[in-house]
């Protein structure tokens, strides 16, 4: 149904894919503001983005080359084209957080997971939630709650405000980048804090909530179904309220470290064992990641060497990869070991997809384990600084135009462990590192 014309405006010819010649539809200063804002968005992916135009670049193995028509998709130029058409009669009507939350789903049907609307959280609902893998179906445990919901604490989820949890997650899956399955879970759940389980704003958006309360439906661990009333509150103020809880920093510090480092090392099994933590990748010149490499080599070299060397990328979101990303896989060439063990899991995503997926492809004996990870170890990420600023709003977009490729060919939508392991509840509870003991046993 064509939309309903604006005043002033005697004709109105819709976005065609360029803004050139194009006719404003909004005359008031707030719509046409956000008009402004919505074809720039719209001209910046259109003439950048790698399904929706023909000429973006390629990374192979850090060589970069150019390519056309790999990846482009016109039908969904046009589906692209045809949803901004759509949202622009409609901003009058919809609140500034309601038309990012449209972009966002716009580009969320790209399935990049780097390619994203990077949005402030207003109010959360403050509870979160863990996800395990039990009979064949994620379930969502309660590990963060207030004082006064204690005792709801490991009970599962099964809805909110009387909608089934499954229903709930589909209602939030076109918002949400993602390439997989596990990534999804992982940004739903919250990995243990606040997740989109959480978020007003995008609860109410979908018709999940309503209101500054939410009932959410839980499971205790005796069965019994129990209903909470959970009150939002600003994210400035979450930090000063009281709430217990099994955050996975908490619950695994020996994972993270002292402090947080970006990355250590530590010996483990009596000397046998060398540890290597990767917490993210950021730029540290206290203690570079080139160091790092340095050390673990002299490290091994005056113990005589290890029978097991374990780098844990488990959580590592990713981050400026080339700090002594490079020269510490060589460096595993330079290590004395036996056997090479890589830790994987959902929330394993970007710079750390990659080193993952370059050791496996460089040392072929190396073992992955874990779960499923974040991205394949082929996705699209920023080459140079391709985030952009709407005009108006002064809002952020993620565009990634180079496609890094580390394992050619590869089938699973995933980087999938060698050796899968699933952590447990009962393992969670007892701050029981499963996939590390995994590697401990083999």
């Amino acid at each position: 149904i064509p939309p309903t014309q604006p005043t002033e405006v005697i004709a109105w010819e819709p976005y065609s894919g360029n803004s050139k010649n194009y006719t404003y539809y909004h005359r008031e200063e707030r719509d046409h503001a956000w008009e402004e804002d919505v074809i720039f968005f719209a001209d910046s992916y259109l003439e950048e983005y790698h399904l929706l135009t023909h000429f973006p670049s390629r990374v192979e193995y850090g060589i970069e080359v150019e390519y056309s028509d790999e990846f482009y998709d016109p039908e969904l130029r046009q589906s692209f084209i045809d949803q901004i058409n759509t949202l622009i009669p409609q901003i009058p009507e919809l609140t500034d957080t309601a038309i990012l939350y449209e972009l966002q789903r716009i580009v969320a049907q790209l399935k990049d997971a780097h390619t994203s609307v990077k949005m402030e959280w207003n109010d959360i609902y403050p509870i979160g939630f863990q996800e395990f893998w039990e009979n064949g179906q994620y379930v969502f445990y309660v590990t963060l709650a207030p004082d006064e919901y204690e005792h709801t604490l490991m009970s599962t989820l099964s809805g909110i405000n009387g909608i089934p949890l499954d229903e709930v997650i589909e209602r939030l899956r076109p918002y949400i980048s993602t390439e997989n399955e596990y990534n999804l879970m992982n940004a739903i759940s919250g990995g243990s804090f606040w997740g989109l389980l959480s978020n007003r704003d995008l609860l109410e958006l979908t018709g999940v909530t309503e209101g500054s309360s939410a009932v959410y439906n839980l499971i205790n661990d005796r069965g019994k179904a129990i209903n909470i009333l959970v009150k939002s509150c600003h994210t400035e103020s979450v930090q000063s309220m009281d709430y217990v809880g099994l955050t996975h920093t908490g619950t695994y510090p020996e994972i993270y470290g002292e402090d947080f480092p970006n990355y250590f090392y530590r010996w483990e099994e009596n000397g046998k064992m060398m540890y290597v933590r990767v917490n993210e990748f950021v730029s540290d010149y206290s203690y570079t990641f080139y160091e790092l490499g340095n050390d673990v080599i002299r490290e091994l070299r005056d113990a005589g060497g290890a029978e097991k060397l374990v780098v844990d990328l488990r959580r590592n979101p990713g981050g400026y990869i080339f700090e002594g990303y490079v020269e510490f896989i060589s460096a595993l060439s330079r290590m004395e070991y036996d056997s090479l063990y890589v830790l994987i899991d959902e929330g394993t995503f970007s710079g750390s997809i990659l080193m993952a997926g370059q050791i496996k492809a460089q040392f072929p004996e190396a073992v992955l384990v874990g779960t499923p990870a974040g991205q394949p170890p082929n996705f699209f990420a920023k080459n140079n600084d391709t985030d952009y600023i709407l005009p108006n709003s002064g809002v952020v977009c993620r565009m990634p135009t180079a496609f890094l490729v580390v394992m050619e060919n590869y089938e699973h939508d995933a980087l999938m462990p060698d050796i899968l392991v699933y952590p447990t509840i009962e393992d969670y509870v007892r701050g029981y590192d499963t996939i590390l003991e995994a590697v401990k046993a083999q």
